[in-house]
């Protein structure tokens, strides 16, 4: 299936004030700048029907490349580009095509009831009152949006304001969604539920979406591959499973035991040195540390229950979470 994101050596770079306590008419005078490149050197490409999670931690550049990508700032150098579009340049005809969510921005009117606010969207994407009522039919099947229609924004939580939100980006139908943090701050019900409207609409619509996160949980229950980005740049470009499996080198066993007999200790501890291990006591809860390289989970768990009465076992596996941090730990160092 072709891409339809397209983005080629794109870098984004922003002048900013440095003050300096030497010239301090020089700071009053703006003539101190700092060149900071928010993004540096990005190639990747999303093919039609994919949701591709864009991950990082805060400062990577996540937002700087959505923004790009919707037209909303341009690339320094670079090429991007949207259903054949340049962003920058095209940025109205893309839009009609094209639907945005940024989670601490609003593109409903505070003092309006939710529904007047979508009339206007409507105005604004010129979509016709028969595709209009089509549209909001199903985002409403989809994100139970009635009971909220006459309530005007400002009275709205959070979670239902988002609900509006992604609705509002739908309405005029569009084939590419950005979505950048949708679901922060919002409860566990109210995050599940818009994972599963997200879920629903690229099923569906067949939209195509982009989605930043930093809730590991909404990346691993919607995305097909995830790009990870760090300091700027990609590190990572392909399947979650692959990236967790290479990124991370270490799982743990927590448990309770009852040992057998006196010399159950020191056999556990002689254990763990033959394959150095780390092990620790927290009140009787064991961990112990290891690396899936070198010694194995059942090898781990078959000597743990040789050894006494075990109980609350618990396997701690390679996680999306872990993963991120390690690379982030390593300075971008990442095992493709």
């Amino acid at each position: 299936m072709d891409p339809i994101i397209i983005v080629k050596n794109l870098e984004k770079s922003f002048l900013i004030r440095k003050k300096s306590e030497n010239r301090p008419i020089s700071n009053l005078l703006g003539f101190n700048r700092e060149k900071v490149t928010a993004v540096n050197d990005l190639s990747f490409e999303v093919k039609a029907g994919e949701i591709v999670g864009y991950i990082g931690l805060n400062g990577a550049g996540k937002s700087t490349t959505l923004k790009m990508l919707s037209g909303l700032i341009t690339p320094t150098s670079g090429h991007c580009e949207v259903k054949g579009l340049n962003p920058a340049k095209d940025r109205k005809r893309l839009m009609l095509d094209t639907g945005v969510v940024f989670g601490q921005r609003s593109q409903l009117w505070w003092d309006l009831p939710v529904i007047e606010s979508f009339k206007v969207l409507k105005k604004i994407y010129k979509v016709d009152t028969s595709k209009f009522n089509r549209n909001f039919d199903y985002l409403n099947s989809v994100l139970d949006l009635s009971p909220l229609a006459n309530k005007p924004v400002r009275t709205l939580s959070l979670g239902q304001r988002m609900k509006c939100e992604i609705a509002g980006s739908l309405l005029h139908g569009p084939s590419v969604l950005f979505l950048d943090e949708p679901t922060i701050g919002l409860d566990l019900i109210t995050r599940g539920k818009i994972r599963m409207a997200i879920r629903d609409i690229n099923r569906e619509m067949s939209t195509t979406v982009m989605l930043t996160s930093h809730d590991t949980e909404d990346i691993n229950a919607l995305c097909s591959k995830i790009i990870v980005l760090e300091r700027g740049k990609i590190v990572f470009d392909g399947g979650i499973d692959h990236f967790v499996h290479n990124n991370n080198k270490e799982e743990s066993i927590t448990f309770e035991i009852e040992f057998a007999n006196v010399e159950g200790k020191n056999r556990l501890a002689e254990f763990v040195n033959q394959h150095s291990l780390e092990i620790s006591n927290n009140d009787g809860v064991y961990q112990i540390s290891y690396q899936p390289e070198n010694i194995s989970r059942g090898a781990v768990a078959q000597k743990v229950l040789e050894l006494g009465q075990v109980e609350n076992i618990n396997f701690n596996g390679a996680t999306l979470e872990s993963a991120i941090t390690n690379i982030s730990s390593r300075g971008a160092s990442v095992e493709v």
